[in-house]
């Protein structure tokens, strides 16, 4: 994805802060998947993500961004609108009632509704299941029920970290960055390319090898000894991935 850096910025900034992995070694996983049922309202924490409550089932806000959010077609059918509205601290528990969504926002529902499914850099396909489009200021925004959200959630605890496997040392994605006045200087150590990829939900098991084929014949270098042990990959010549070190002794 070629970006300006105020983009790549964000993206480095969610790479670093989230992800989740299957390994027995250093893994990072996604909160738990909540165990309510969708007809009782889930314990209220400080601050929620925006949810729903409409026709006896609660909806949290799954994806705003417009390019990711299905367009309305015949499969969505008008529900109405926001009749009242809650804080994000509080759960929606009134019919047509909102948190974190303006009154009068238009309700779409499909009990066979597309989503589309992204982790991180990732496209994962799609998965079809309950689910409404909210219209707000010409503005959509996909809520998922709960039942819906418990089964993404698992899809997405099988997917591995963005990792790259080096001399036994696996490193994991930390942060991507592009442009500025980077330069190559002598202290760079380069050490190969990236010569092979597993599937995202496997860790690599050669060295050089990856789980994402975007980075696939990217050279490979340790970063000054002075900085940190950590690498860099460049994936092409204004994109570089940052790794840090995730555990050693692989293999």
């Amino acid at each position: 994805m070629k970006k300006s850096i105020a983009l790549i910025l964000a993206v480095a900034l969610f790479v670093v802060l989230a992800g989740c992995g299957n390994s027995n070694q250093g893994k990072d996983t996604l909160p738990p998947a909540p165990t309510h049922d969708d007809t009782t309202p889930p314990a209220a924490p400080s601050a929620r993500p925006p949810s729903v409550f409409v026709n006896d089932t609660y909806y949290q806000i799954f994806e705003s961004r417009q390019s990711a959010v299905p367009e309305l077609d015949e499969s969505w059918d008008y529900l109405g609108t926001v009749q009242s509205e809650v804080s994000l601290s509080e759960t929606p528990t009134g019919n047509f009632q909102a948190s974190g969504s303006g009154i009068g926002a238009e309700i779409y529902h499909s009990y066979d509704g597309r989503i589309p499914l992204y982790y991180m850099d990732d496209y994962l396909g799609e998965k079809y299941g309950d689910s409404i489009i909210v219209v707000f200021n010409g503005q959509r925004s996909l809520y998922i029920s709960n039942d819906v959200r418990d089964e993404i959630y698992r899809i997405f605890d099988t997917v591995q970290l963005h990792c790259l496997l080096v001399d036994g040392d696996m490193y994991k994605l930390r942060s991507i960055a592009g442009g500025g006045d980077f330069s190559l200087s002598d202290s760079y150590i380069f050490l190969g390319e990236v010569n092979s990829a597993v599937s995202l939900y496997e860790l690599p098991t050669e060295n050089l090898q990856a789980n994402r084929e975007l980075v696939i014949g990217a050279k490979v270098y340790r970063l000054p000894a002075d900085e940190t042990e950590d690498i860099v990959v460049f994936h092409d010549s204004n994109l570089r991935y940052y790794y840090a070190r995730y555990f050693t002794g692989v293999g």
